[in-house]
């Protein structure tokens, strides 16, 4: 499985981009892609608040893995291209999409 909104601040690692690189940067059919990612998998619940990585003053209430079977994220991505337009990677929106047309289809 693909990993997608890995962020140097959320894994503490240098391999990673910051999440300062990602944002203000909206994804092409927002609103689809965050209804798709919503709606897949949980694949497994942290008992954790999270506090926003950008404005520490936010929390975020819930922290799940999520998945679609192809690709992986956790809860909290979701909440970053939400709150912040934080990027994703364009050969999972393409997926995203996709996979939404053959169900309206």
């Amino acid at each position: 499985m693909k990993m997608i909104g890995e962020t140097r601040e959320i894994y503490h690692d240098d391999q990673y981009p910051s999440i300062m690189e990602l944002i203000h940067k909206p994804i092409k059919e927002k609103e689809k892609v965050l209804r798709y990612m919503k709606k897949c998998h949980v694949d497994a619940v942290a008992p954790a608040i999270v506090h926003d990585v950008i404005n520490p003053e936010n929390r975020i209430p819930n922290l799940f893995l999520m998945s679609d079977g192809t690709y992986g994220w956790r809860s909290d991505v979701i909440y970053y291209v939400e709150k912040y337009d934080m990027a994703l990677p364009e050969e999972f929106v393409q997926h995203v999409l996709s996979k939404v047309k053959k169900i309206q289809a």
